[in-house]
Parts: structure tokens; C-alpha cells; sequence
């Protein structure tokens, strides 16, 4: 899912996947995005 966004591609996708760690921590997409700046 994270290569889908705009801009991450293959080099930006595994970094973030690697630095989120298990996605399902965060209750809503809104949680997601505040953690991760976007």
C-alpha cells in the first residue's frame, strides 16, 4: 500500500514501511497521517 502513494515508489515505500512498523497500531488513517507528517 505504501508504494502506492505519490512520490514513495520503491525507495521510499520500504523506509516507511520500516520505520511504522505494524500499520494496524494506529485506529484510523487520520493517526497515520499525524504520525507520519503527511
Amino acid at each position: 500500500m505504501a508504494r502506492s502513494l505519490p512520490g514513495l515508489a520503491s525507495v521510499g515505500a520500504p523506509a516507511l514501511v520500516a520505520v511504522v512498523g505494524d500499520a494496524s497500531r494506529f485506529p484510523s488513517a487520520r493517526h497515520f497521517k499525524s504520525f507520519t507528517g503527511l
